[in-house]
């Protein structure tokens, strides 16, 4: 079977500007085929997902956009060969508009009622319907750190090992990641790898790295369930209050870290990322892994 074409988009919701209890959702009409349809479109090369939905978001509509809740994946043909097309909910994050490409030649806030009438396809108007029920999701990144100089090569105590040049490329990757989920909390293990690893983004945002000796690796050996605890507690002030959260922290404590969400643990390579997908009560819904823009070798 050929592989897949992959893409991605978003279906955008913002709260009605004459209805105090309305929703609204970005729709795009394309002249080419003459439809109406939610914005999306070709992922590049080694280009993560999540990336490609913000991207082209921004280019068919000129909307700035964070994503929210993962939504299900379209699957259909094209020419013969399968296509996946990988959807989010898209918050408009209030930056400047910009000028939209000709993909669309009209670009329209519509009440979802609306929306559900204008779409061309009952697919398009599944995800809005999906959309809006999970509109209070909010992302929490579960962060392994990067590649960190090994234990041998390092003479000091362990909590001050660095990372290697490699663990800060893949540091200063995640910037575009962290920002394409809106990221304004970043917490850490205190351990210098972890911390280090979320520097980038925090300095490009002007945020501050929380760091908690609690989930150090020695730490959670000792009490693996105040590792647990802690991480429950943050996750439940990201989703009260609707703040998309990042919490780097180490292989043997991320599986701590992945049950205060209610998640089995997974393999992550230094630098991946879950993204948890928690409710109003701090569960996850869902998750997934995305990996490292720079893979470890």
């Amino acid at each position: 079977m050929p592989s897949p074409i992959l893409a991605a988009g978003a279906v955008v919701l913002r709260p009605s500007a004459t209805d105090a209890d309305g929703t609204e959702v970005l729709v795009i009409h394309r002249a080419g085929y003459d439809d109406w349809t939610l914005p999306k479109g070709h992922k590049d090369p080694g280009e993560p997902l999540p990336l490609t939905a913000v991207r082209e978001v921004t280019e068919e509509t000129g909307v700035a956009i964070r994503l929210g809740a993962r939504l299900e994946t379209s699957h259909y043909p094209v020419n013969g060969r399968p296509k996946e097309v990988h959807w989010w909910v898209g918050i408009p994050t209030g930056a400047p508009a910009t000028t939209p490409d000709e993909e669309a030649d009209v670009v329209r806030w519509a009440r979802v009622e609306e929306a559900t009438r204008l779409l061309t396809f009952e697919s398009d108007r599944h995800l809005v319907a999906h959309a809006v029920e999970l509109a209070a999701v909010v992302p929490f990144l579960l962060v392994r750190h990067g590649k960190a100089l090994a234990r041998t090569k390092w003479k000091h105590a362990d909590r001050r090992r660095p990372l290697t040049k490699r663990g800060r490329l893949q540091a200063r990757s995640l910037v575009p990641l962290l920002s394409a989920f809106g990221i304004e909390e970043v917490a850490s293990s205190d351990a210098v790898r972890c911390v280090d690893t979320l520097v980038p983004y925090a300095t490009a945002r002007g945020l501050e790295v929380h760091r908690y000796e609690q989930l150090t690796e020695d730490a959670a050996e000792e009490n693996p369930q105040q590792a647990e605890d802690h991480t429950r507690e943050l996750a439940g002030t990201a989703a009260s209050g609707g703040t998309p959260t990042a919490i780097c922290g180490h292989r043997p404590v991320i599986p701590m870290m992945l049950a205060s969400v209610g998640l089995e643990s997974v393999p992550m390579r230094t630098g991946d990322c879950v993204v948890a997908y928690l409710d109003t009560q701090g569960k996850a819904v869902c998750s997934e892994v995305v990996e490292a823009p720079l893979p470890e070798d």
